[in-house]
């Protein structure tokens, strides 16, 4: 009898310690760490877009909370393409970074002549927001703040892009999937869906319990209202109205190969009339196309982006 109680309390703690394991997992989804100026300076060796030496001016914006219904701040830097431009980029940073790692890419957009806006998405950096769901409220924040800088620098975005990277790429893919007003979407290392990013990232990093990364997605959806399934970028692909451009990373340990030839396939599925172009740059990792050859990255984008007569070209 004694062993008998021993085992029962031995499988009560054991379940009580997965349970917590999977609430924490849950947490985990929905509250990255933050990009802080420590660990920026250490990880990036940047604090703004000072240190790449591009004059910014830092912008906020007040919007909706549409969970809260309360007003959240985003925090945003503002970097004028070095002569007057028509032409804006938002850039929109992946998963527990930050803007001060999105504007890696502003540079390359100055040097095009485009007008850049860095935003942290909610939960990141310096916004508000208490949970990031993978693009399901990102959308409509990212929403608020195109027509706030449209009302606020009317001449210089009569011409709107969006470039997302990772989880900016999702949240990039579900805010073309709903304006027919941009200009282009880029996505950069975009994954298929969440819930199969969650699980790879797990295995990349050897955590326990693969199996309980599906239950924990559904517990975050129910703590944050979330449906992680409607702004998988898979299927968003095809509701995206503007041009749009994706990019892959040829030896990228976050979006396996099988991923990246399903994403391409349904970029080659979007309607004959629209531009949709999927590019794999072989040997480098996730996010660091870029690296791989600088110059011809500028070349491609230059060549997407003053194209748009041009019919569908796959790559």
């Amino acid at each position: 009898m004694p062993y008998l109680m021993l085992g029962l309390i031995l499988i009560l703690v054991a379940i009580v310690l997965v349970i917590a394991m999977l609430r924490i997992m849950a947490h985990h989804l929905l509250t990255p760490p933050r990009m802080g100026d420590g660990k920026a300076m250490y990880v990036l060796k940047r604090l703004s877009p000072e240190d790449l030496g591009l004059a910014f001016e830092e912008i906020t914006f007040t919007i909706r909370d549409v969970v809260t219904e309360s007003p959240m701040r985003v925090a945003g830097w503002w970097i004028p393409a070095g002569m007057p431009s028509l032409r804006t980029v938002l850039i929109l940073h992946g998963y527990s970074d930050a803007k001060v790692g999105g504007i890696a890419w502003a540079p390359v957009w100055r040097s095009l002549g485009w007008n850049v806006l860095a935003i942290d998405l909610r939960a990141h950096g310096e916004s508000g927001g208490k949970h990031s769901t993978a693009g399901y409220y990102e959308r409509e924040d990212v929403d608020q703040v195109i027509d706030s800088i449209r009302l606020t620098h009317p001449q210089a975005t009569k011409d709107f892009a969006i470039f997302g990277v990772s989880l900016g790429a999702a949240v990039a893919a579900a805010v073309g999937a709903r304006r027919d007003d941009l200009h282009a979407i880029i996505l950069e290392s975009p994954y298929t869906d969440y819930r199969v990013a969650i699980a790879a990232h797990g295995r990349r990093l050897a955590m326990p319990l693969e199996w309980g990364y599906g239950i924990a997605c559904k517990w975050a959806e129910s703590i944050s209202g979330a449906r992680f399934d409607q702004v998988t970028p898979l299927h968003l692909i095809q509701q995206i109205k503007a041009p749009l451009l994706v990019i892959h990373a040829g030896a990228d340990t976050f979006v396996s190969r099988q991923e990246i030839e399903q994403i391409a396939q349904a970029v080659s599925q979007r309607e004959p009339a629209s531009i949709s172009r999927h590019v794999l740059i072989d040997d480098v990792q996730h996010t660091r196309g870029l690296l791989a050859d600088p110059v011809a990255y500028v070349a491609m984008l230059r060549d997407f982006l003053n194209s748009p007569d041009k019919a569908r070209a796959t790559l």
